[in-house]
């Protein structure tokens, strides 16, 4: 049995792969996933997006 997964999709951090999604944000026009620590680090940064 195959498990569909979904896991975080940082644009900032391509080697995250957690899987406690925190919320999806919009980057160039995609709905991406975000996990709950990656989530703590971008909301210090000022990223755009």
């Amino acid at each position: 049995m195959e498990h569909n997964i979904e896991h975080c999709q940082n644009p900032w951090e391509n080697a995250c792969h957690g899987e406690q999604i925190k919320l999806y944000i919009q980057f160039k026009g995609e709905i991406i996933p975000i996990c709950e620590q990656c989530w703590s680090k971008i909301a210090d940064q000022d990223n755009e997006w």
